[in-house]
Parts: structure tokens; C-alpha cells; sequence
């Protein structure tokens, strides 16, 4: 009799019937991750870290409404003196604004001009503002802006005129727009467009370009 606790067990084992502890589920590790390591090169104490190269874009500035396009507010007699700056140069002003549907059809002739001959000086004048002491000229500027930047005319001189257009009429023959002068090489107002005296519409192909490049191709004075 004294093997029967041995056989108890035995059979008990064999049976299966003895109650298993329920397996507990792994848990997960709390601790986060570390880092991987990076041995440090031969002859650094120190490991080195590269990281990854930020994208281009994402590290660049942005300034709203940056642009290369230029818009210069000045008076009528400042717009008249860049003339004067520019001694041995044909220059061309084209005076026009962002209500005019005719000034809006010729303009892009004066960034095509500006582009074929860069050696002449190419000045679009907007001549928006009305004399509104309540909307100063610079009220105006976003949309002669998106009007030049649309024909991209960054290449010229851009003028928004501080004198009111009303003005501008009583101290020049025309009453409309577009208006359109070209002077030579030494200052002198060769010609102007429309010419009162012919009727028809003026164009830069028919109109300007011939007259700018005759000047271009006279022998200098």
C-alpha cells in the first residue's frame, strides 16, 4: 500500500483531469522604444546622428503676395522724369487702366515690345486713381497688380500714378484712354497714340513697334 500515492498522481496525470492555470496574456511592454544607437565612426568618441533633410519647400519663407512685379507709386511729373533718366534710350509710356477694356486689349503689346527690344524702356502707367481722398492710390494696387501679373509684365516699369486722372486730362491732349507716347534717344516725344488727327484703333504691331524700331535702327547722334 505504500505505492498508492505514487499511482494517484500517475493516473491523475494521465487523465488530464486536474484544472491547468489559465495562461496569462502578454503584457505589453509600457516602455517605449528607445532610439536606435549608432556606433560612433572610427576616431569619434561620440556617435553621429544624420538626420534626414527637411523638404526644400517646407523651409522656405513665405511672404503673402511676394512677387517679382514692381509697382511704383508716383505723381505725373516723377512719371514724366523717367524720361529724362534715361538719356540715349527710347522710352515708352503707355497710360492705361484696369477699367478700360481697349487698355486692357493693348497692354500685352507693351510686355511683347518689352521683350523683343530690352534695351528700350517700357513703362506701363495706371492711371486708377481718381482723386478720392478716401481711396488713396494705394486702394487700387491689388488689382492693377493681378492685371499686370496675368500678362506678365514683371520685366517693365509699373507705375500706379498718385495724380488723379482727371488731372492727368487737362495737362495732355487726349481725354481717353489708352494713351501711348514714344520718345528718341534724346528725350523728344516723336510720336503719340492715337494720333487725334487719324481715326482707327491703335495697335503695337501696326502702330508703336515700327515707329520704336526705326528710332532703334537711326545711326546715333
Amino acid at each position: 500500500m505504500r505505492y498508492w500515492p505514487v499511482l494517484s498522481l500517475l493516473l491523475l496525470a494521465l487523465c488530464g483531469c486536474g484544472e491547468q492555470p489559465a495562461a496569462k496574456a502578454p503584457v505589453a511592454d509600457a516602455t517605449p522604444n528607445p532610439p536606435p544607437v549608432l556606433e560612433a565612426p572610427e576616431g569619434l568618441s561620440e556617435p553621429v546622428l544624420e538626420p534626414t533633410a527637411p523638404d526644400a519647400k517646407a523651409t522656405e519663407p513665405v511672404v503673402a503676395g511676394a512677387s517679382d512685379l514692381r509697382i511704383e507709386i508716383l505723381d505725373w511729373d516723377q512719371t514724366q522724369a523717367i524720361v529724362k533718366a534715361h538719356p540715349g534710350q527710347v522710352v515708352v509710356l503707355d497710360l492705361w487702366a484696369t477699367y478700360c477694356p481697349p487698355c486692357l486689349k493693348e497692354l500685352p503689346g507693351l510686355v511683347e515690345l518689352q521683350a523683343k527690344h530690352p534695351e528700350v524702356v517700357c513703362v506701363s502707367v495706371a492711371l486708377d486713381y481718381d482723386g478720392d481722398a478716401k481711396t488713396p492710390p494705394s486702394t487700387f494696387e491689388p488689382e492693377i497688380r493681378r492685371v499686370l501679373e496675368k500678362i506678365k509684365a514683371g520685366q517693365l516699369r509699373n507705375v500706379l500714378l498718385s495724380t488723379s486722372s482727371e488731372d492727368v486730362f487737362k495737362r495732355i491732349e487726349h481725354q481717353s484712354m489708352p494713351v501711348i507716347y514714344v520718345f528718341d534717344q534724346t528725350g523728344q516725344r516723336v510720336a503719340m497714340f492715337p494720333d487725334l488727327k487719324v481715326s482707327g484703333e491703335t495697335t503695337y504691331a501696326q502702330d508703336v513697334v515700327p515707329v520704336v524700331e526705326k528710332l532703334l535702327a537711326a545711326p546715333k547722334p
